[in-house]
Parts: C-alpha cells; structure tokens; sequence
C-alpha cells in the first residue's frame, strides 16, 4: 500500500495550528481527583480534591498548618500470619493420633494450599475455637 503524501498546494491551504489550544485540551486530561486522609483534632478527615499533582504539597502543607497529622501508615515489608502453634497428639489403643481434648481421631486437612492436621470436633466453651467453632489446635506430623 503506498503512502499518500500531501502536496505544497494543499498544505499551504491547510490553517496554521493552534498549539496552545492542544496544550490546554492535554492539560485538562492530567487532572487528577485526589483523596488526602488526616486526623484532625484526633477525628479522621478526607479532602477530596481535583487538580494537578503540582498542587499536593501546597494542600499538605495547609493541614499540617491547621494541625493535622498523617494518620498511620500500615507496617511494610514481608508480614505473615505468625505459624500456628502444633501440639503432640495423644493416640489411642490402635495407634492412631487423637485430639488430647476431645478424644477425636486426626484428620489432615487442605486449604489455600496448605495441607495442615486438625481435630474435627466442635469446640465447647473456654476451648481455643477457630471463626467457624470448631477446634483450633493444629497437630504436629
């Protein structure tokens, strides 16, 4: 496919373009919508403002000036669950590993991944539950 070149006539016919008009219509575009979080007074605040990302600094600036502070910033880093403290299990006449508390055999259990050993009883009162009642103890192999 040939490529179609415009001739001297036709681009001395053509307007001079108006670079000032694509700049502000690309200046429109980069506005951003923005939601700064603070305390104020120990109350939880939000300003939700549109604009430029030039004019971030001056706005927290002005709160910092009001007495605001930056609420608290969530540990970074590689955080986990801390691992779930396995207990010994007690077995039975035939050998089998059972739950020391609820004389229930142990069963190895698969969820997100992780293949863990519990007790299938419900919990009771007192007895360390996990969010659905069941017990929480987890079983060493």
């Amino acid at each position: 496919m040939a490529t179609v070149v415009p001739s001297r006539q036709q681009i001395e016919q053509a307007g001079d373009l108006d670079f000032e008009q694509q700049r502000s219509a690309r200046t429109a575009r980069q506005e951003l919508h923005m939601v700064v979080k603070a305390q104020l007074n120990g109350f939880p605040i939000e300003l939700a403002f549109a604009g430029g990302i030039e004019q971030l600094p001056a706005i927290t600036k002005r709160l910092r000036e009001l007495g605001a502070e930056a609420p608290s910033v969530p540990r970074a880093g590689n955080w986990q669950k801390p691992k779930a403290e396995l207990m010994q299990p007690a077995y039975d006449g035939n050998g089998d590993a059972i739950c020391p508390v609820h004389k229930r055999k142990i069963v190895t259990r698969e969820w997100e991944g992780r293949t863990f050993r519990c007790c299938p009883a419900k919990a009771s009162d007192g007895e360390k539950a996990n969010k659905n009642g069941y017990c929480a103890l987890r079983f060493a192999e």
